[in-house]
């Protein structure tokens, strides 16, 4: 989505240096991919399941400590692996083990749910686990691809199950970058993210 089709430093590379206490943002910057002239610093994830073992625990703390110094706003997608163990076939839990540690130390979460019928079964079993990790009050959530028409539907399914409703993801995301000071067109990325065109 951010157009990156290189090979970049990955998250293993920079856990093991963070741990070492070798890393800043002086060379966070220098190392990792910026994208656009004025755009996010980028540590992509990895692509192969057994690679997230590599991550060491302390690494990974050491790594968000030094983002956390070095950047205003740090955004970590952890994706789906809430369990404290990885799922039979999804390799060692060490993408697990991430998330949970990431979820457990954000300022705010926001939990996007897919809005097929499988997505929100999937995000209704798994938000109490969440609430556990990240404090309900640190959550919001927004609903991703709603079909033109269902949005109520969606809206009021997620309020009967969560007693919340969810936010439409182009508007939560256009009202998170006002809340930072930026303004974001409801066009491009966002249109296609909330499902349009």
């Amino acid at each position: 989505l951010l157009g990156v089709a290189e090979e970049l430093v990955s998250v293993v590379w920079a856990a093991r240096v963070a741990v070492r206490d070798d890393l800043d943002a002086g060379r966070m910057t220098l190392d990792f991919r910026r994208v656009g002239a004025n755009g996010p610093v980028l540590l992509p994830g990895l692509t192969r399941p057994e690679l997230w073992a590599d991550v060491s625990e302390a690494g990974w703390r050491a790594l968000l400590n030094v983002a956390r110094a070095s950047f205003r706003n740090i955004v970590c997608d952890v994706g789906f692996c809430l369990e404290p163990e990885a799922p039979p076939g999804h390799g060692s839990g060490g993408r697990n083990r991430m998330t949970r540690i990431a979820l457990g130390t954000a300022d705010h979460v926001v939990a996007v749910c897919s809005t097929e019928p499988i997505g929100v079964k999937n995000f209704l079993w798994s938000f109490d686990e969440l609430c556990g990790l990240a404090g309900e009050d640190r959550i919001s959530i927004v609903a991703n691809r709603v079909r033109r028409g269902t949005e109520k539907e969606v809206g009021d399914l997620i309020r009967r199950h969560l007693g919340r409703r969810p936010s439409d993801v182009g508007a939560a995301v256009r009202g998170l970058a006002a809340s930072l000071g930026g303004a974001v067109r409801p066009r491009g990325l966002l249109t296609r993210l909330a499902g349009g065109a």
